[in-house]
């Protein structure tokens, strides 16, 4: 058995955040990065951060939808107490 501890980089644990399969070709398979690769992984990286932003404005939609709602609710219950008087 070997002894041997191997370490893992910060910038390799973020390699594999951002993308497992890359990491996995080049860090695992050890697959040559070549011209066509490298053109497929731009349009890969450009594909993450487009759903990237989408998420995000997701996300901020989602949460101007609840304030939204929360409002009318009040308003709601403030019309319903006053109408009762």
């Amino acid at each position: 058995m070997d002894d041997q501890i191997e370490w893992v980089s910060a910038s390799e644990l973020a390699a594999y955040a951002y993308c497992g399969r890359a990491y996995w070709l080049e860090r695992v398979v050890r697959t040559e990065v070549t011209a066509p690769h490298e053109i497929r992984r731009s349009a890969g990286v450009d594909a993450h951060s487009a759903h990237g932003r989408r998420v995000t404005a997701a996300r901020w939609l989602r949460r101007l939808a609840v304030v939204a709602l929360a409002i009318v609710m009040i308003s709601l219950a403030m019309l319903l107490v006053r109408g009762g008087r």
